[in-house]
């Protein structure tokens, strides 16, 4: 062989080997870069997911004066017909 085949031969070797190593650190950033991706999305989906907790309490918070308002509401509507009677009753025992 002469020295232009082996040199060519030889560049054509390191050409693959530089090809392959680029290619190489391309996969790691790029696997890099998705890790950071990944790694915000998961903060993200922690931060929604305690807003959503903390929502969820305030509605329970909610739900139950609401519960408390309405039994309120019941009783004062119960007094109320109770007094419309015995206002009814007053009238009638002494108007006759």
């Amino acid at each position: 062989m002469e020295i232009k085949e082996i040199t060519s031969i030889t560049i054509s070797i390191i050409s693959v080997v530089i090809a392959l190593l680029s290619y190489k650190r391309n996969v790691i950033r790029e696997h890099k870069q998705l890790s950071k991706e990944e790694g915000s999305f998961l903060s993200d989906i922690g931060y929604i997911k305690a807003c959503v907790d903390r929502m969820e309490k305030k509605m329970s918070n909610v739900d139950e004066r609401y519960q408390d308002l309405l039994q309120r509401l019941t009783k004062v509507e119960e007094n109320l017909i109770n007094t419309q009677k015995r206002v009814e009753e007053i009238i009638i025992s002494e108007y006759g």
